[in-house]
């Protein structure tokens, strides 16, 4: 017999554990895409860290559909991904 609210403890405090550290590798996964530290990652800078992140499963018209469909920050000269945006892409994928 198991007492419900010491497993539900067990298993909320695995949740937590790996929520955070997941959290912590989105975001030191964006910085270290964020080449020039503009705040949001373009196309070159999101195709090289997915390249390096998936190696095995990297499809550049893939990649670039993802990137396109999900770009939040669009200006005259290029479309870019914002960290929420990007966030939402690494839970997604």
């Amino acid at each position: 017999m198991v007492d419900f609210d010491i497993l539900m403890e067990k298993v909320l405090s695995k949740y937590k554990l790996i929520l955070n550290r997941t959290k912590t590798f989105v975001r030191h996964a964006f910085f270290a895409a964020d080449l020039d530290g503009n705040g949001k990652i373009n196309l070159n800078e999101f195709m090289t860290l997915y390249r390096h992140i998936e190696k095995d499963k990297f499809i550049f018209k893939s990649a670039l559909k993802m990137f396109e469909e999900n770009a939040d920050i669009i200006t005259e000269d290029e479309k870019n991904l914002s960290f929420d945006k990007f966030t939402c892409l690494c839970v997604d994928f």
